[in-house]
């Protein structure tokens, strides 16, 4: 009887692990010890400008020569690793496992938010928005540097996600967005930090393509993918 029971729960314990792992990518890379960035944003969500802006991010943090090794916070993992070959956690485990940030010295390690439009107000309240914030607030309680990297800021039109922002953006060591829009709609909020304007990281995109062509007319690019009812996946579309 003894037996059997040792035998479910290292069952159990396996089972666990193996899923466990699952939420994280390249394993080897997230959990060893060593400066990190953690890169959070809509990334692994099959929107290709998402994937555009991470694959530019991860391509100017190169250009830095910087020893801090790159984790990508994501709800798909598995996806992000085959697609940009980049380690990945997910974001539920980022955020109750708190020694993926104590790990090394918290004070080298960097949370950058974004880019892409982050900063809006889905459904009927503002716990969508808060929720998504809670995870940068956990990163800067742990010592990392922050930075919100190039987002857009759309309608913001709860109290509580106004509140909520006036208190965490003005704690972030760098702000930039990626539009005059952006920049007036955190004002009129009542941000007092410093916020820059910068460019959206995918239009660098195609800086990088080794064969140019100038075009003397006006040129419209159609990415095609899955709609949501056909599922938010397709591998062959994720290629940037």
């Amino acid at each position: 009887m003894l037996l059997n029971i040792n035998e479910k729960l290292e069952n159990f314990s396996i089972k666990v692990a193996s899923n466990s792992m699952k939420m994280v990518a390249s394993a080897d890379q997230v959990l060893k010890k060593g400066r990190k960035i953690f890169i959070y944003g809509s990334y692994g969500a099959g929107n290709l400008g998402d994937e555009a802006i991470l694959s530019q991010v991860s391509l100017q943090i190169n250009s830095l020569n910087s020893k801090h090794k790159k984790v990508i916070i994501s709800k798909k993992p598995a996806l992000i690793y085959q697609t940009h070959k980049l380690p990945s956690i997910h974001s539920f485990l980022f955020s109750n496992m708190t020694s993926f940030l104590t790990r090394g010295v918290n004070s080298e390690n960097v949370f950058l938010m974004g880019g892409g439009g982050l900063l809006k107000d889905y459904g009927e309240d503002s716990s969508s928005l808060i929720k998504s914030l809670k995870i940068a607030q956990l990163a800067m309680e742990k010592g990392c540097k922050s930075m919100l990297y190039s987002v857009g800021v759309e309608k913001i039109r709860f109290e509580e996600s106004k509140e909520y922002l006036k208190f965490l953006l003005d704690k972030f060591d760098s702000l930039t967005v990626r539009d005059l829009s952006s920049l007036e709609r955190l004002r009129s909020i009542g941000i007092r930090n410093k916020i820059i304007v910068t460019g959206d990281p995918g239009a660098l995109l195609f800086s990088n393509l080794k064969k140019k062509k100038v075009y003397n007319f006006p040129v419209f690019l159609v990415s095609l993918r899955h709609w949501f009812e056909k599922g938010f996946f397709s591998n062959g579309l994720m290629r940037i």
